[in-house]
């Protein structure tokens, strides 16, 4: 059991960015690196698979991919032939039952989105502009509809409110 210092940090399975490691803890400096697996484990030792590097980027590949899956929901019955034919019920079930893959994985994405210290409205404005980035390629690929001019302005003018939403420290600023 090692007294914790600010200038050190352990190795472990918890850290993010870890890496690949066998089962054990290593004290690491900033003159050390977590060291290299063995090429076979011995027997009865568990491999734990590296942690993301950031948790930032598993929030916003989370985000991406729960919007696929809604995106698919809310406008996959304008051009699928999955949907065309059927009764309104029937679509808005089918959108339903699409839409629950959509909170599995958005979910997961909110909460640890901020237990890692986003905020709320950071996490709806990065979620905002997602789903624009989706929208865009569906519309392009399934609704064969092209991107023009002003909806490509709105778009930059959505990520320019992501940057200026996360940019800065959500802690010590004065709300409105």
């Amino acid at each position: 059991n090692h007294a914790r210092r600010p200038d050190r940090r352990f190795f472990t399975a918890t850290d993010p960015g870890a890496g690949w490691h066998f089962g054990h803890e290593q004290e690491l400096t900033k003159e050390t690196k977590p060291p290299a697996p063995p090429a076979l484990p011995s027997a009865g030792t568990a491999i734990v698979a590296p942690a993301p590097h950031s948790p930032k980027m598993k929030t916003l590949l989370l985000l991406t991919c729960s919007n696929i899956f809604m995106t698919l929901a809310w406008y996959g019955q304008l051009k699928l032939d999955l949907f065309k034919g059927k009764p309104l019920w029937a679509v808005v079930l089918m959108a339903w039952g699409i839409a629950f893959f959509e909170y599995c994985l958005m979910v997961p994405a909110n909460r640890g989105g901020y237990n890692n210290g986003w905020s709320g409205y950071q996490l709806k404005i990065a979620q905002e502009c997602i789903t624009l980035a989706v929208f865009v390629v569906f519309a392009w690929l399934v609704l064969g509809e092209k991107l023009r001019w002003n909806y490509a302005v709105s778009f930059a003018l959505i990520m320019l409110a992501v940057w200026f939403a996360t940019a800065f420290k959500s802690g010590g600023d004065v709300p409105l």
